[in-house]
């Protein structure tokens, strides 16, 4: 396992998926980790371990890591996740991060692609891939909010 660390004016460049929740009053971007998908309610964000809410949604006890991204968390969701090359993900929020300080290479393996785990990320830009027209206004608003390029080329 690659572990590199990365100052914020050196950052890594890469890839992330999004999908859009809707609470009562709000909606927010989220990541699409199955058991803890991570909100997003502005473009930075810190890395925190996810074992006690993973463990908690998958029926396990797990311990939390001491910094994350940790290299031998029991979750192994650990820090913020991007994947390395852009990825197809119709009717989802695709977008550009950057990454800095501790970041960790994952290699493919179980069906998941190559990606890396990070400590801290930026989105830089976002692009609306289709799906419902709430979710296009949301992050229109959220891009404009934000000051962040949105690549949004469908028809309305």
């Amino acid at each position: 396992m690659l572990i590199q660390t990365r100052a914020a004016d050196d950052p890594l460049i890469a890839y992330r998926t999004w999908q859009v929740l809707r609470g009562a009053d709000h909606q927010r971007l989220a990541g699409i980790h199955p058991l803890c998908p991570a909100t997003w309610d502005g473009p930075l964000q810190v890395a925190r371990c996810l074992a006690r809410p993973i463990g908690a949604r998958s029926g396990r006890a797990l311990s939390p890591c001491e910094h994350a991204p940790g290299p031998e968390c029991a979750s192994g969701g650990c820090g913020i996740w991007a994947d390395v090359e852009a990825v197809d993900c119709h009717g989802r929020v695709s977008g550009v991060v950057r990454l800095w300080g501790q970041i960790i290479d994952v290699p493919p393996r179980n069906g998941w692609r190559h990606g890396v785990r990070a400590e801290f990320a930026r989105i830089e830009s976002l692009a609306w891939l289709g799906g419902d027209p709430d979710d296009r206004r949301f992050l229109r608003a959220f891009a404009a909010c934000h000051d962040l390029s949105l690549l949004d080329h469908l028809p309305e």
